[in-house]
């Protein structure tokens, strides 16, 4: 058997394996290490705060003179410790965890003796950074977690992936996580022109306008309908606008496994044809739903689902007009859950 069909099948051994296993694997041999060494480096920006500190710094080792010096981390505050890599740690990157990344940036390039904190400059690191991922094989990224987790970042950190030159980086993506405190709209437009790939999405909709909610729904769902093969949907904290995305499920009818609409606001909303087309559906779960009807959920009855095997319902907040729906999920006998008040 050849080394490189050895290789691909340690591959899909370690791909299986916990984090300290994998670092075991690293020190057994030369064929292993570097198998190993690639899965640990997929996903630098998960985990605690001082690794994605850590990999800050290993990942500013690939960076040239000039994109040092603009940066402003070319003193020996940042390299003294360090020495010249193994690896090419970049390009083993296939997930991005955005917030992490930038929520990073503060400790590890403005040290309290040298500078203070400077969102211009911050901005700066991160389209270096992100140019060193798209110079190392952005084609390789596959998942995106695009979170608020620090402060002071605002939409414009993440504005910036509306220029082309990112567009490797987004194109290929098959998993989306959004769960930020500004308005989407923007960040929602942009992947909308990138990503059409997308198999697994979870998008967070809270927003106190009104009028950016619904047109916050209204480009999820244009989002939606442009993905070639969405597997997997979770819609969190939608206050309106319901009606644009439930239609939207059509063009998912053929792909669609999961679906998960928690918090969602119902009012006005049409019969769920969209989500009765999804006959290939498996998991279904709704919680915390408000304004449902009868005729909301009328497609559902009469419609066929020979591969959902789970439905999940929270009753915190079900209506005694709304039994008719606490009925069908029984009638599937599958797993809900009951009112944890009562």
């Amino acid at each position: 058997m050849s080394i490189f069909k050895i290789s691909d099948i340690l591959s899909d051994i370690f791909i299986n394996l916990e984090t300290p296993d994998l670092f075991s694997c690293a020190l057994v041999n030369n064929l292993w290490c570097p198998i190993a060494i690639r899965l640990l480096w997929r996903d630098p920006f998960s985990g605690r705060i001082r690794k994605h500190q850590q990999c800050l710094k290993i990942f500013s080792l690939f960076l040239d003179e000039d994109q040092r010096y603009a940066i402003g981390v070319s003193d020996i505050y940042l390299y003294c410790q360090l020495q010249n890599p193994i690896f090419d740690y970049p390009s083993f990157v296939t997930t991005i965890n955005y917030g992490n990344m930038m929520a990073a940036i503060e400790p590890v390039f403005f040290h309290p003796l040298r500078r203070e904190f400077d969102l211009s400059i911050a901005r700066a690191m991160i389209e270096v950074f992100l140019e060193m991922f798209v110079a190392k094989g952005g084609g390789r990224m596959r998942s995106m977690i695009l979170k608020s987790t620090i402060r002071g970042f605002r939409s414009t950190e993440y504005s910036i992936f509306a220029c082309p030159k990112y567009e490797s980086l987004l194109r290929p993506l098959t998993k989306l996580e959004l769960a930020v405190q500004f308005p989407k709209n923007e960040i929602v437009s942009i992947l909308t022109k990138y990503c059409n790939r997308i198999q697994h999405l979870e998008i967070w909709m809270s927003d106190s306008s009104p009028k950016r909610i619904i047109e916050s729904a209204e480009n999820l769902a244009t989002f939606i309908k442009s993905q070639q093969n969405l597997i997997s949907l979770k819609v969190v904290d939608l206050a309106n606008g319901a009606s644009h995305v439930m239609d939207a499920l059509s063009c998912q009818a053929n792909s669609l496994q999961a679906l998960e609409l928690v918090n969602v606001n119902f009012a006005a909303c049409p019969p769920w044809h969209g989500l009765a087309a999804c006959h290939n559906l498996q998991e279904f779960r709704i919680a915390y739903i408000t304004n449902i009807t009868r005729t909301m959920v009328q497609p559902l009855l009469e419609a066929e689902f020979p591969r959902l095997k789970k439905v999940k319902y929270d009753f915190l907040w079900l209506q005694s007009r709304d039994e008719f729906l606490k009925e069908w999920v029984a009638s599937r006998n599958n797993e809900y859950l009951k009112d944890t008040t009562a």
